[in-house]
């Protein structure tokens, strides 16, 4: 490998954001180094540095798209490892806060599968690229620049024996997630630190896999949270190995029991009753296991002057509640972004355009955790009261409308931009509407379904 520091990228983190760094990174510098903090496992198994491993994790269809793009084949490999393939509109028995959402075939495919092995097949592909080379086992103590103001390396101490060393890159991208001390190391070069803006509704959730069993007429079912009615949420989920993975979740501090019967009487409170059934019934095999670190935070890096050569991405520069399921695919859009503005020569603008970029995520999170209890940072004027006002309306419309249904997912999977769901024939279905029409405790079984054929590119 090559050993000139002009053609060598370092990334910070083995997270998904670090790995699709690398993966962009390694087809434009001789020279990848990703140093990790973790070992990592050699097989399908989660990692003490990914503390949400062990939830519900959603790849949304954009996401899966760039990864698709970045690592061609990267579906088909998840396929083989037992995900499972559904669609997001006919197998999904989804009861929203206005009512049941309608089932029906909308050809947008949701790729079910424990975070584990998504994180598996990319760091794979990651480290069989032949120029990109894994330390693990080591943490950062900083970076450092060169007398003319771009990034020079980063210094690491190993933890098995505390040697400290330092690696020279004319690139930096950090992705060491939530944790980041990018802010500090800034700090220490001569830099300022980021302003944050953090949002947070007191979410947390308890997750435990059970074994799957066959005879329901859906893929994966959803308890939609309607808040400050009902602050409760819950979800099951197929993964590989047939299993169902359930994580329950409420805001406000209305918190999910980690002990047996606590786990079990939340999830029969849930409007859905999928969800009750499936915990009584279901043979458990893990643990109840719980997370408490939920809050929106963004470190405005957009605003900051920076060293050239950096780059933050993924929860290091925005972290989302991870409740709404945006983090993996927030994290594609920046590294795609990244390669994008390496190849115009246009680092410099990075961080402004994926602040840009994840404004739509940013929105629909902070504006949803904004409707519990107690919600702090958020700015809870009367236009986030109209908003929430008329997104209600859409959803109720969206019950008994599948065009407005498509839009909702549409938007949900960062497909299309929000401005969908103000256009007038949304509109005047939207003002048409009764909104929340469901509160906790009043779900009723719809009337019918639309008769669901088994539809699968995948195990499960």
């Amino acid at each position: 490998m090559s050993t000139d520091n002009r053609k060598r990228a370092i990334v910070i983190g083995g997270s998904m954001a670090g790995l699709m760094a690398a993966r962009v990174l390694s087809s434009r510098f001789d020279e990848v180094t990703v140093v990790e903090r973790d070992r990592f496992p050699e097989d399908v198994k989660n990692r003490a540095g990914a503390p949400q491993g062990q939830h519900v994790h959603v790849l949304l269809i954009q996401g899966r798209r760039i990864l698709e793009r970045l690592f061609p084949g990267f579906e088909e490999e998840l396929c083989r490892g037992g995900a499972v393939v559904f669609d997001s509109g006919a197998d999904f028995k989804w009861l929203t806060p206005g009512g049941w959402a309608p089932r029906f075939p909308c050809n947008l495919p949701l790729f079910a599968a424990s975070r584990a092995l998504i994180e598996w097949v990319v760091r794979r592909r990651v480290m069989a690229q032949p120029n990109v080379r894994v330390i693990q086992g080591v943490d950062v103590s900083g970076v450092t620049c060169a007398p003319g103001g771009g990034v020079s390396g980063i210094n690491l101490r190993y933890r098995s024996d505390g040697h400290l060393e330092h690696i020279g890159g004319a690139m930096v991208a950090d992705g060491s997630g939530r944790g980041s001390k990018m802010p500090e190391w800034l700090e220490a070069v001569g830099y300022g630190r980021p302003a944050e803006t953090k949002v947070d509704g007191h979410l947390a959730y308890a997750s435990r896999t059970f074994r799957r069993t066959a005879g329901a007429d859906w893929r994966a079912a959803y308890s939609q949270a309607a808040p400050p009615e009902n602050n409760r949420t819950g979800l099951v989920f197929p993964i590989e190995g047939d299993r169902w993975l359930v994580t329950l979740a409420g805001g406000g501090g209305d918190h999910p029991p980690t002990d047996e019967e606590g786990f079990r009487a939340f999830a029969r409170s849930l409007p859905n009753p999928e969800i009750g059934a499936i915990v009584e019934s279901a043979e458990a095999l893990t643990p109840i296991v719980a997370n408490r670190g939920t809050h929106n935070r963004m470190r405005h890096y957009e605003r900051l002057r920076l060293p050239d050569g950096l780059a933050v991405l993924g929860d290091a520069f925005c972290a989302f509640n991870p409740v709404y399921g945006q983090g993996m695919s927030t994290a594609a859009l920046g590294a795609e972004l990244l390669g994008h503005c390496l190849d115009r020569r246009a680092l410099a603008g990075f961080h402004i355009n994926l602040a840009r970029r994840l404004k739509t995520a940013w929105m629909f999170a902070t504006s949803e955790d904004m409707r519990y209890p107690g919600a702090e940072g958020g700015q809870a004027g009367w236009r986030l009261r109209m908003m929430h006002a008329y997104i209600d309306r859409v959803i109720a419309a969206s019950t008994g409308d599948r065009n407005v249904r498509l839009k909702l997912l549409q938007v949900t999977h960062l497909l299309e931009e929000p401005g969908i769901l103000f256009t007038p024939p949304v509109a005047w279905k939207a003002f048409a509407a009764r909104p929340r029409t469901l509160a906790r405790g009043q779900a009723k079984q719809p009337a019918s379904f639309d008769k669901i054929e088994a539809r699968t590119g995948c195990a499960g």
